[in-house]
């Protein structure tokens, strides 16, 4: 028995093993002592999942489930935040998929995307796909994979929390990361200024670094 501040389990889990299983809110009780509402929550195994697809329309998120040879689909109760988790063979390894206003936030090992973009997930495969015009594309690489890449290279130092984004960029899948980096003038003083990089998510290229023209200029001279 749980107490409703409890209830934070997601949606569904797609376990380890590419079980899925989906998330059953009871009936609510209350405790005579405490006056306290507590709810029973049990997880349900769901069969023969072949993929989980979440869309946002009109600040409401749907789920379709593929269940061969049928699907069922349905509209999640806006309390609903936390969507899905897709369970790594370590804990660290766990990539969340929660709501974000009216989209989805991609999270792991501390490091999350925002996406306007519907996502598509296959339990047997673990795997997260994103929906474009041009159809799907598999999320190749994960932010923190992004982020730790341009931390080392010292193209950014600092990322706000809300500083990566993945968006549709000409037809393929983009990460915009706003972040910071601190430059060092010749051990005279330091200043942090703003960087905006894209990169491919299928490659992990970087596309284009937006920063001031000097640091572009001279910035391999600076620390």
């Amino acid at each position: 028995m749980l107490s409703a501040a409890d209830v934070s389990a997601a949606a569904f889990v797609v376990t380890s093993d590419g079980r899925v299983e989906r998330n059953v809110l009871g009936e609510s009780t209350i405790a005579d002592s405490a006056k306290k509402v507590a709810h029973e929550v049990a997880m349900t195994a769901v069969n023969g999942v072949a993929e989980i697809a979440l869309t946002e329309i009109e600040n409401r998120t749907h789920v379709k489930l593929e269940i061969p040879p049928k699907q069922e689909s349905q509209e999640l109760s806006e309390n609903i935040k936390n969507l899905v988790l897709i369970e790594g063979d370590i804990h660290s390894e766990n990539i969340a998929v929660d709501r974000d206003g009216n989209g989805f936030h991609i999270s792991q090992s501390g490091v999350s995307a925002q996406t306007d973009l519907p996502v598509i997930v296959l339990p047997e495969t673990k795997e997260i796909f994103i929906e474009t015009s041009n159809g799907r594309e598999a999320l190749s690489i994960a932010p923190h994979q992004v982020i730790s890449t341009l931390v080392k290279s010292g193209a950014i130092n600092i990322l706000p929390s809300d500083g990566v984004r993945l968006v549709e960029n000409n037809g393929a899948l983009s990460y915009i990361i706003t972040g910071e980096r601190t430059v060092n003038f010749f051990n005279l003083g330091k200043a942090t200024v703003p960087v905006v990089t894209t990169v491919s998510v299928q490659t992990g290229e970087i596309q284009n670094v937006e920063q001031p023209k000097w640091l572009s200029l001279f910035g391999f001279l600076l620390s």
